[in-house]
C-alpha cells in the first residue's frame, strides 16, 4: 500500500510540472516575441521571520530588483515590470528579447528564461515518472 501511495505523490508531482510545462509551451509557441529594453531598476527588500507582537525576529531579508521594460507590440508602446526578481539589477538601456502572451501584451516572460525552464521542467517531470514507475511496479509485482 505505501508503494502505491508513493507512486501516486510521483504522478500527482508529475502532473503538476505537466501544468507548468503546458503554460511555459503556450509562451514559447504562441507567444509574440519583441524586443524590450530596460528603463527603469527598483530594489525591493522582504524580511523573512517572526513576529509575535512588539517582537519581531528576522531570519533573512533578501534583495531583488523589479525592472521595468518598455516594448512595441502591435502599434502599441508598454512600460511593464517584470516579476523574475533578479539578484542583480540590470542596467538601464540593456536590452532583452521578451514573449508576450498573445490575448495581453502587458504579460510577458523573458525568451532565454522560457527555454531554460522549458528543459528543466521537462527534466523534473521525468524524474517524477521514473519515481513513480519505480513504485507501481513494486506495488504490481
Amino acid at each position: 500500500m505505501e508503494e502505491l501511495i508513493l507512486a501516486m505523490v510521483g504522478l500527482a508531482i508529475a502532473a503538476a510540472g505537466g501544468i507548468c510545462l503546458s503554460r511555459l509551451t503556450y509562451y514559447k509557441n504562441k507567444g509574440v516575441q519583441a524586443e524590450a529594453t530596460v528603463i527603469d531598476s527598483k530594489e525591493t527588500k522582504k524580511r523573512t521571520g517572526i513576529y509575535l507582537g512588539n517582537i519581531s525576529i528576522t531570519f533573512k531579508v533578501t534583495t531583488s530588483f523589479v525592472h521595468t521594460l518598455k516594448y512595441f507590440i502591435d502599434g502599441a508602446w508598454y512600460e511593464e515590470p517584470d516579476n523574475a526578481g533578479y539578484t542583480q539589477a540590470m542596467e538601464n538601456g540593456t536590452k532583452r528579447n521578451i514573449l508576450c502572451d498573445p490575448k495581453n501584451p502587458k504579460k510577458f516572460r523573458y525568451e532565454d528564461e522560457v527555454q531554460r525552464n522549458i528543459r528543466i521542467t521537462g527534466a523534473l517531470i521525468a524524474m517524477a515518472l521514473i519515481f513513480a514507475g519505480r513504485f507501481l511496479y513494486s506495488y504490481l509485482k
